[in-house]
């Protein structure tokens, strides 16, 4: 299946903003105090769900 997504400035910002955190996480290393890695894990969740939302809405647009 393919899916096409027409990005907006701010859904392009999210992506950036997930890629960045992700780095972020992979580099922290695993004795980092439990609150960084909640705070970051929670950033990273928000990130997905906002950009999982745009490619359901993009799937369902184009008959997925």
């Amino acid at each position: 299946m393919q899916i096409i997504l027409d990005l907006t400035e701010h859904q392009l910002d999210i992506l950036q903003q997930f890629r960045k955190l992700h780095a972020k996480h992979q580099a922290t290393p695993a004795s980092a105090p439990t609150l960084v890695h909640q705070r970051l894990q929670g950033e990273l969740t928000t990130c997905a769900r906002i950009l999982a939302e745009v490619v359901d809405q993009a799937a369902r647009a184009q008959g997925h």
